[in-house]
């Protein structure tokens, strides 16, 4: 099945597989176009010609949904989907999760020296996250931090000299600054992050190499 629009259009639903009747337990496939994969889906349907309408789910993200067809469902079953549209911050991208196959398929050994990157697996990223599209650049940095440690100066140049600790510190001051929960509980060495927070973090290693790969 095909839904034309994810702005909340009323479609008649079709009969799929060549013309086969919608048996109640059976699964089929909705899909829709219109918004980004990350923008959370309601998909309803109605066996009243639109009157009413039952709710399928509200949570649905990306472009399709698998639905267990109820009894209730008939030639007259109509389907509507509608979009609340994730919030769009500028200077980072929406990314939606899908399952890729981490690790490098061109590594020969094992040793933890040499091929790291084995055995090569599949990883399912399950929920959007946001990404920055763009490096941060010395004068962000110096805007939350106070101070530049770049070799190489100027203002639109990415930040440089920064260790994994500095990035941590300056993911909480900017959450910080915008009003934002702080992901990381640092405490020495001892560094915990929340994941639930809603405020600035560094991509996990399986975030960074799905990004890099789409």
């Amino acid at each position: 099945l095909k839904l034309n629009s994810a702005i909340g259009q009323e479609l008649k639903l079709t009969y799929p597989n060549g013309g086969q009747k919608l048996i109640a337990g059976n699964e089929i496939v909705i899909s829709w176009v219109g918004c980004l994969p990350a923008d959370t889906v309601t998909l309803e349907y109605s066996t009243d010609r639109g009157n009413t309408w039952i709710l399928i789910t509200d949570s649905a993200t990306g472009f399709n949904y698998n639905w267990s067809i109820p009894k209730t469902a008939s030639s007259n079953c109509r389907a509507r989907v509608t979009v609340r549209k994730k919030k769009r911050i500028k200077g980072m991208a929406i990314v939606s999760g899908w399952t890729f196959q981490m690790g490098n398929p061109n590594e020969k050994s094992y040793d933890p020296r040499i091929g790291f990157e084995l055995p090569v697996h599949d990883v399912t990223i399950s929920e959007p996250f946001y990404m920055g599209k763009y490096e941060v650049t010395q004068k962000e940095y110096f805007s939350v931090m106070g101070y530049n440690p770049s070799r190489f100066k100027g203002d639109n140049h990415p930040v440089e000299q920064v260790s994994w600790y500095d990035a941590i510190n300056y993911c909480n001051k900017l959450s910080e600054k915008e009003g934002l929960q702080p992901c990381y509980t640092i405490s020495g060495k001892d560094i915990t992050c929340d994941f639930e927070a809603n405020g600035y973090r560094l991509p996990t290693e399986a975030e960074w190499e799905y990004v890099c790969k789409i």
